[in-house]
C-alpha cells in the first residue's frame, strides 16, 4: 500500500491520474519528478518552482517520507 495525503492523491488525480494504479512509491516518484520539470518550472535562467511546481513538490516530498 502506498501511503498519501489527500492534497497528493488529489493532485496525482488531477496531473498524473495513471499514476494512482501503482503498488510501488517509485512508480509514482519518477513521473512525478518528470512533470516538475516540464511543468513546475519557471523560465530559465533561474528555473525557480512555479506554483504548480511547489504543490508537485510537495506531493513528491509527502510520498517520499511517507513510503520510506
Amino acid at each position: 500500500m502506498i501511503y498519501m495525503s489527500n492534497e497528493t492523491r488529489a493532485f496525482l488525480r488531477e496531473n498524473l491520474p495513471d499514476s494512482l494504479q501503482a503498488t510501488d512509491v517509485n512508480d509514482i516518484l519518477i513521473p512525478l519528478d518528470a512533470w516538475i520539470f516540464v511543468h513546475g518550472m519557471g523560465p530559465e535562467p533561474e528555473c525557480e518552482l512555479n506554483d504548480a511546481g511547489v504543490r508537485a513538490q510537495a506531493a513528491y516530498d509527502d510520498l517520499y517520507y511517507s513510503n520510506d
